[in-house]
């Protein structure tokens, strides 16, 4: 990654800036379209998940069942006993620690999605039942 060239970017001490620039302002139009052109956006998104899964649904299939694969075959081979570290060197966590740290992942990430994601749907469902009585 030498030939990515970093710089200074407001607060961001490195930052690629073609990179960040470019995300910046997809991410921008993404929020304008959807907040001034809520229903169209609805609709074509609606429409683009509908494709994708209709249409390429049977290759993320197969794709998450190769990926699967692979990773059994690559703990199961002689690949499988490759160190990430020195010879010498002893794992930094035991095997107990990592999993706590796994589990402590998992139930992060499913408070911070859920803890937004369920206001949002019980405020949804809350207007939805409103319109049909």
């Amino acid at each position: 990654m030498d030939h990515v060239k970093v710089g200074r970017l407001g607060p961001f001490p490195r930052v690629s800036k073609p990179v960040f620039l470019t995300s910046a302002l997809l991410i921008i139009i993404f929020i304008v379209l959807g907040v001034f052109f809520t229903e169209s956006a609805g609709t074509l998104f609606s429409f683009l998940q509908g494709f994708i899964t209709d249409k390429f649904g049977w290759f993320f299939i197969i794709l998450v069942n190769v990926a699967l694969g692979l990773c059994v075959y690559l703990s199961m081979s002689r690949y499988g006993d490759i160190r990430l570290g020195a010879q010498t060197e002893t794992p930094q966590y035991s095997l107990f620690s990592w999993i706590g740290m796994l589990f402590s992942a998992g139930i992060g990430i499913g408070l911070v999605y859920w803890g937004t994601a369920e206001p949002y749907i019980t405020l949804w469902h809350r207007h939805s039942v409103k319109r049909k009585r």
